[in-house]
């Protein structure tokens, strides 16, 4: 593991112990094995370690997405249907894989990382249903006024569903479960309809 990747795993197990406000250099570098020279050759501030932790959010995202952009033998409207699936996939296994990342995202004084891994999440998941509904237009698919808004909205949908998707396997009462399973069969089918309506479906 190189410095820069000890520094980073540092970050993750500080965030989510002390809160990012709280984490001074001197401790990443410490809990890290890392000098401050070492630390500044990599990062010129604390919130640069946010940052590159971002970034890599950020492709890691854009990498579920890319073939399904790119791959022409994918019919768009299936293309489409899948992105809900691959962020499902993609979040659960970020949980069940890097413990780090969840409990940082659960520490009351992380607002800062949140609120930018979500512009980071709306930001990329906006551009895949933007390019999707720009290729459903061109081979005449879909007839839409207006693209980026349309974009914009099936974000906010597939969050919708994902916070009743953690719902689910977060609740610990076999009724909750299944009140919840049942709320998110309904929004998912509405969900489903209105936004292919809005497609010209």
């Amino acid at each position: 593991m190189t410095a820069k990747e000890r520094i980073i795993e540092a970050a993750f197990q500080l965030f989510s112990e002390k809160g990012f406000n709280k984490t001074s250099v001197a401790a990443l570098c410490k809990l890290a094995v890392s000098s401050q020279g070492g630390f500044y050759h990599h990062f010129e501030t604390k919130e640069d370690v946010v940052q590159t932790i971002i970034n890599d959010y950020g492709k890691d995202l854009a990498g579920q997405f890319t073939y399904m952009v790119n791959d022409d033998t994918i019919p768009v409207t299936e293309a489409m249907s899948m992105v809900f699936q691959k962020v499902n996939n993609y979040k659960r296994s970020q949980m069940q894989e890097w413990p780090g990342y969840v409990k940082m995202l659960t520490f009351d004084g992380n607002h800062l990382i949140i609120q930018k891994m979500a512009e980071e999440f709306n930001r990329i998941t906006t551009d895949t249903y933007l390019k999707l509904i720009d290729r459903g237009m061109s081979e005449g698919l879909f007839t839409v006024a207006f693209p980026l808004p349309l974009a914009k909205l099936f974000t906010r949908e597939i969050t919708s569903l994902y916070t009743l998707v953690s719902g689910v396997l977060m609740a610990g009462q076999v009724e909750e479960r299944e009140k919840l399973y049942s709320e998110l069969k309904d929004s998912a089918g509405f969900t489903e309809a209105f936004l292919n309506a809005q497609l010209g479906l």
